[in-house]
């Protein structure tokens, strides 16, 4: 019997497309105006204005449905769990329930439990506002990193060093942008690291089925313009049973029954820091980085678990260390651009995926998922791996022209 699936979704095309080609599901989308142009006139589309705005989610979603049941509700994105979970507990159906989406996704909830559970994180505080900070900054160590309790991508997060930076940071536009950005802010005080790390799992049934552990190729803060991307953790790296030990812990904390997680981390001189965990699948290279390395679609097991069938993990051994390169966007009309070809002729670059071309129009924007194109690499240690970086942002080239 097909199942009926209400997916609250943005721009992840992937997840749609699962749900539409490999699993046998009568497929509702809801989501908002500036990404009904993602979906063609065979899907099934409801617009809300806001994805976050619960009561009008609901009505609306009652209204379309016209009498018929739903039997599972989907959120890939980190904007659609919290709904996606509301909806849940209002239609009757299975899944992540309230307080398990709001873990995952509001920051300082996530923080206090994860720390009740004895796990280290980030000090820090819940501000109404970012100026509120200026009149509790006695609360914190300085430098302190300003940030949305809710966004993923380093959408609106800041370095602020002193109390004069946080002044002038509130007088600026990324200051009003994130006033504006409609949530709380959370303040948190500055980890110096060694290196920034994610993990990305399968839960399935309460228990952490598989998961792989990363190194950012450097830590991203900061860093958003310059050459990024990760690196899988080769079998013998004395850091992978650290780092797999707190996802585990972090899963257990939080609630998860079964789906996708991306976790960072913060090495320092202590140890590790876990910075947060989301329960989707991490973006701009992730999954197929993945895929890559050792044959698992953390897309298609999130759609499996979120449909509460059980993960089906079958990893084949790794080929020596996989990673992804990111290469970095500047706003503007696209004017050169260096072609995948030139990419392609680097040793152990498997694959290039470019993302724009000559003509097109790069917003001024940035998030850590933005990107121009990602490179794919497999190669026998990491030695060879950093020569090869170096060789691709030799090789790198984007002109801009002023819209």
């Amino acid at each position: 019997m097909r199942k009926s699936v209400l997916l609250v979704n943005g721009g992840k095309r992937e997840a749609t497309r699962l749900l539409k080609e490999e699993f046998p599901v009568d497929l509702i989308v809801l989501t908002e105006p500036r990404f009904a142009h993602l979906y063609d006139e065979t899907t099934e589309v409801v617009l809300v204005d806001d994805v976050e705005d619960l009561q009008t989610a609901r009505d609306t979603v009652l209204t379309a449905l016209s009498g018929r049941d739903v039997d599972h509700v989907v959120s890939p994105t980190e904007r659609g769990q919290v709904v996606a979970a509301f909806l849940r507990a209002y239609f009757g159906t299975p899944g992540a329930s309230f307080e398990v989406a709001h873990a995952f996704t509001n920051k300082y909830s996530m923080k206090l439990k994860l720390r009740r559970s004895g796990i280290p994180v980030a000090s820090g505080i819940l501000l109404t506002a970012p100026e509120k900070l200026l009149e509790r900054q006695s609360e914190l160590t300085w430098p302190v990193v300003l940030k949305p309790v809710v966004g993923s991508g380093s959408a609106y997060t800041h370095r602020i060093d002193c109390a004069d930076d946080l002044r002038r940071f509130l007088d600026s536009p990324e200051g009003a942008a994130l006033r504006a950005c409609g949530h709380a802010v959370l303040a948190e005080e500055f980890v110096a690291m060694e290196g920034e790390y994610h993990c990305d799992g399968v839960v399935s049934g309460g228990e952490v089925a598989f998961a792989v552990p990363s190194r950012y190729l450097q830590p991203l803060l900061g860093r958003l313009d310059q050459i990024s991307g990760s690196v899988t953790l080769p079998e013998d790296d004395p850091d992978r049973e650290e780092i797999l030990r707190l996802h585990v812990l972090a899963v257990k904390a939080l609630g998860l029954e079964g789906g996708v997680t991306h976790m960072e981390l913060f090495k320092t001189e202590r140890g590790f820091v876990v910075g947060e965990i989301a329960c989707r699948p991490g973006g701009a290279g992730v999954v197929d980085h993945v895929r890559r390395h050792c044959g698992v679609d953390l897309w298609r097991e999130f759609i499996r678990t979120s449909l509460g069938e059980a993960a089906r993990i079958v990893p084949r051994p790794a080929r020596g260390i996989t990673a992804h390169v990111h290469l970095p966007p500047a706003p503007g009309r696209v004017v050169d651009v260096t072609p995948a070809e030139e990419f392609m002729a680097i040793p152990d670059v498997k694959e290039v995926d470019m993302r724009v071309c000559a003509g097109d129009v790069i917003g001024p924007e940035v998030r850590s998922s933005s990107t121009v194109g990602l490179i794919y690499l497999e190669t026998p240690d990491l030695a060879v791996l950093d020569s090869r970086v170096k060789e691709i942002a030799e090789v790198y080239r984007l002109s801009v022209e002023p819209v």
